[in-house]
């Protein structure tokens, strides 16, 4: 993430607080709630160190399983924000963890405008239809392809900066398939959870 990074406010109002991301009228969002690093913790990973900075401040911020956290303040200067999952898995189960992970991040992230990379392979799709003639169109903040097909129902996916809303078969248009790209379009992709969301520091 080569973004603004987190001073200690933002760790303490922000990121370990969900629903508390303030992103009204930020029309470079991705997403509306703020529930982005929740993701992070689906995997139930051991440990999750998030390496942050801002404002003259670097932190270190040490994420346990039962979601408690230690935050130490760095010497050196953070750019952005660093996270980095540590698993446990078993030898033989970490090839199915890596395709599954590639098969997620395509499937959410394959039209995204930064370039994504898993295992130094590019995850990135050009935000188009792999085949036939198709016409594309694009305004500030907004981009959409649309391509005449045979069916009556054809493809259709909805994007905001190129992550995936919502996609799949029965084109509201007859006949047209179409992908929308739209910073204007809000969403958010909350599930509900067994457990409810906490993050205290040790």
């Amino acid at each position: 993430d080569t973004g603004e990074g987190m001073n200690r406010e933002i760790i303490d109002q922000k990121l370990t607080r969900l629903f508390a991301s303030g992103k009204e009228n930020d029309l470079t969002k991705v997403g509306k709630f703020g529930i982005g690093f929740v993701s992070v913790f689906a995997i139930q990973p051991e440990a999750v160190l998030v390496d942050t900075g801002r404002d003259g401040e670097s932190w270190r911020l040490v994420f346990h399983p039962d979601r408690s956290f230690d935050r130490i303040r760095l010497q050196e200067q953070v750019e952005g924000c660093h996270v980095t999952l540590y698993l446990k898995p078993a030898k033989e189960s970490l090839p199915d963890l890596v395709k599954r992970c590639r098969e997620t991040v395509q499937y959410w992230c394959k039209h995204c405008r930064t370039d994504i990379y898993l295992n130094d392979s590019k995850i990135n799709e050009p935000f188009q239809f792999s085949t036939g003639f198709q016409v594309s169109h694009e305004l500030p903040g907004s981009r959409m392809v649309v391509q005449a097909v045979p069916q009556e129902k054809p493809f259709y996916g909805f994007y905001n900066q190129g992550l995936t809303l919502l996609e799949g078969l029965g084109s509201p248009l007859p006949r047209m398939a179409f992908k929308l790209d739209s910073r204007y379009l809000e969403h958010t992709l909350t599930s509900t959870t067994t457990r409810p969301w906490k993050l205290s520091p040790k």
